[in-house]
């Protein structure tokens, strides 16, 4: 079997074989082919079944055109569940769980689920031989126009991701349709404290009645740890006589594990941190505690005072 560009001109020049058959699979349509013989030549549809290779003639090529074979066969794909026979739901729990088995954070796979259940909830349904270019294009663009560009790259980016996890066990599954995209430019969010404006955010950051939650934003600005990081640390994880916190699950996961370590400044204020957590919130495993669910400070934003995320640029 090779592979060409199957074309009418293509067709027409082919030469009849002296024995045996040659065929020909199209680069551009997936399961498009011309079998050669010794005395006619024929269009043919070929896929993958439950494991198994299945060929079907079109049409030989003196009784119909190049174009009108290859939308037949097209239809065929659409119709036919031989590559990608799995549903966009069943793809997307098996990657959440591969995910989850390599070490991904939780809260990583939680905004997976949900921003798929918000935007692309409507798929689930649908085998993967199913979509589209055009398709996924349209929704992209929707759910940007309705939603924003951000989460619209960020539905697609996981429903490609989800594409080619399914690609490691389906050989006929061809390249992911968010090759149509037209991706929004992003973003990226790079503002920081500015050197002037820190003495005013010293003076806010005092200000605040609850001295966990001014605690945590010092910790946030000296170390540059990420919000989920920095709200989620734990006291088994410092180490204040050798100045050092271990972030056990940065972002990436549990392989880029790694030891920070702290200034003097730091090592004070969680000293000061740990006595008086002994008071407010007795055995409590959180360097920053609350009357909360997960019984840690959730949301670090306080009035007046700039994102965790700009202060990661300005640590």
């Amino acid at each position: 079997m090779a592979t060409a560009r199957i074309t009418q001109a293509f067709v027409d020049k082919m030469p009849f074989t002296r024995t045996g058959q040659l065929l020909f699979m199209d680069e551009k349509t997936r399961g498009f082919g011309l079998l050669v013989g010794t005395r006619s030549k024929s269009f043919i549809f070929q896929g993958r079944m439950d494991g198994v290779s299945r060929r079907e003639k079109i049409a030989r090529t003196d009784d119909t055109t190049c174009a009108l074979a290859r939308k037949e066969a097209e239809r065929r794909r659409v119709e036919r569940p031989f590559g990608g026979r799995a549903t966009f739901g069943e793809t997307f729990d098996n990657y959440l769980d591969a995910l989850g088995r390599r070490g991904k954070q939780q809260s990583s796979l939680d905004q997976f689920r949900r921003t798929v259940d918000r935007y692309l909830s409507a798929w689930y349904g649908e085998r993967l031989c199913k979509f589209s270019r055009e398709q996924v294009r349209r929704r992209h663009v929707e759910i940007g126009e309705r939603h924003g560009e951000g989460v619209a790259n960020l539905s697609m980016r996981v429903f490609r991701a989800c594409w080619n996890h399914a690609r490691k066990t389906d050989e006929d599954l061809g390249r992911s349709p968010t090759a149509g995209i037209d991706w929004y430019r992003d973003n990226v969010r790079r503002t920081a404290v500015p050197k002037a404006d820190l003495p005013e955010w010293w003076r806010r950051v005092q200000a605040i009645k609850n001295p966990i939650r001014r605690d945590l934003h010092l910790v946030m600005l000296f170390t540059g740890l990420r919000r989920g990081d920095a709200t989620t640390m734990r006291w088994e994880h410092v180490d204040l006589d050798a100045a050092t916190l271990m972030v056990p699950k940065p972002k990436g996961g549990e392989d880029k594990a790694f030891a920070l370590p702290l200034s003097q400044f730091l090592v004070t204020v969680l000293r000061g941190r740990l006595a008086e957590n002994e008071i407010l919130y007795p055995n409590s495993p959180w360097v920053f505690p609350a009357n909360s669910t997960s019984g840690h400070v959730w949301n670090p934003r306080d009035d007046g005072l700039p994102s965790p995320h700009a202060l990661r640029h300005s640590a």
